[in-house]
């Protein structure tokens, strides 16, 4: 044999041996894909998509897929079960799927799950979730949350979703209670600190919901729509560049978006850059508000045909969105006239909780500002019960 043929198969027997290394490596360093790790791939890819809203594809479709692989996987797997709903509901929100074909296969998986593992905290909320989408009994939703928490009180899913229960009831004392017990349990809970800003936001608590939304803000992670609560912060407490600074960010990383694009047009028009405001409002369709910014620009007669239309439509709230043109036109006599109209309607059809929500409305929006120092606009707010919070930043 010769020297230069020794020398290559001792070359090619260390090559192989390198490779088969490697391959080692790899099998031994690779996640194990069992029913566990696609359930967590499920979750994960609802995750990214309420967290992103403008990416391509159906989201809901994907997780569903991953969540029935780890059904196939392993078929006692009971939090797959439990988390399939989820996607099944968005599939049917989308229109992927129809109503009773969602809720039939949420209410098998449910009792899937409930069967393998019925005090999984995922099992608890999901019957829950049924609750409260499909049965439309908030109640025992609500009761199903809290023996959660008796169940897992240092699992911070379950606190946020009642969080989020609390929330949505406008049991704000209560909502950031558990937010707090949240994001104790997990510190690192992106959902939880966000829960917190929304909390902190309705309660009129600017600068702590600043300071929640940004908590885990980072240039690798998507935050769309802890920008779109950012942008708004700053147009409630009157920093309109900075907020026009992050509605701009926003929309270059998502340029299809409708909810960032109307978020800058607000921040745009309240800037005083009307034409560049209203381009974005018209490409989303937002009547109400092209008609506004017409009234800032001084297009009166768009203004007013805005008002008109409205006038003629069975629009809930028109009252309302036709002192908001009025306010544009710088016809505030209109304007408040319009909002006593609106407050006399909500009087009658409203319950509390609605009437504290129009008050909040008129009192703290940006674009009635050239209104709300007005005394008779003041009483409008004051006869919906609702009370500026003195310390909200502005």
């Amino acid at each position: 044999m010769s020297l230069r043929s020794s020398f290559d198969r001792r070359r090619i027997m260390r090559s192989a041996a390198f490779v088969f290394t490697m391959m080692l490596f790899v099998l031994c360093c690779a996640p194990t894909r069992d029913a566990a790790y696609f359930t967590q791939l499920g979750i994960d890819k609802m995750r990214t998509k309420l967290e992103a809203p403008g990416t391509e594809g159906s989201y809901a479709t994907d997780a569903a897929n991953c969540l029935e692989k780890a059904i196939a996987l392993d078929s006692t797997h009971g939090p797959a079960y439990a988390y399939l709903m989820f996607p099944y509901y968005t599939q049917s929100e989308l229109g992927e799927i129809d109503r009773g074909t969602a809720m039939a296969k949420s209410r098998l998986a449910f009792a899937r799950a409930q069967e393998l593992a019925p005090d999984h905290p995922a099992t608890i909320i999901a019957a829950a979730f049924i609750k409260k989408n499909y049965d439309d009994d908030p109640a025992a939703a609500m009761t199903l949350l809290q023996r959660a928490i008796e169940l897992y009180p240092d699992n911070s899913e379950t606190h946020r979703e009642l969080g989020w229960s609390y929330l949505i009831e406008a049991k704000l004392d209560l909502a950031l209670e558990q937010a707090e017990l949240a994001i104790k349990a997990d510190p690192d809970s992106k959902q939880a600190c966000f829960l917190l800003g929304l909390v902190h936001q309705q309660l009129d608590n600017y600068e702590q919901a600043l300071a929640a939304f940004r908590e885990k803000l980072s240039e690798d992670t998507n935050n769309m729509y802890e920008r779109i609560h950012i942008a708004y912060i700053n147009l409630l407490i009157g920093h309109f560049d900075q907020a026009e600074e992050v509605a701009r960010q926003n929309l270059k990383d998502h340029p299809n978006d409708a909810q960032v694009k109307d978020r800058l047009a607000y921040a745009l028009a309240l800037n005083g850059k009307y034409d560049e405001a209203l381009a974005l409002y018209t490409e989303t369709n937002q009547r109400i508000a092209i008609s506004w910014v017409n009234g800032l620009l001084g297009n009166e007669e768009k203004a007013h045909q805005g008002i008109i239309e409205l006038q003629q439509s069975e629009e809930s709230r028109t009252c309302g969105a036709i002192g908001a043109i009025y306010t544009g036109l710088g016809e505030f006599d209109k304007a408040i006239e319009a909002f006593e109209k609106a407050l006399k309607s909500a009087q009658e059809h409203s319950n509390e909780r609605d009437l504290h929500d129009i008050g909040r409305w008129l009192a703290t929006e940006p674009w009635f500002r050239p209104v709300q120092e007005d005394p008779r606009m003041q009483a409008i707010i004051a006869q919906t019960g609702y009370q500026v919070n003195s310390n909200d930043g502005r």
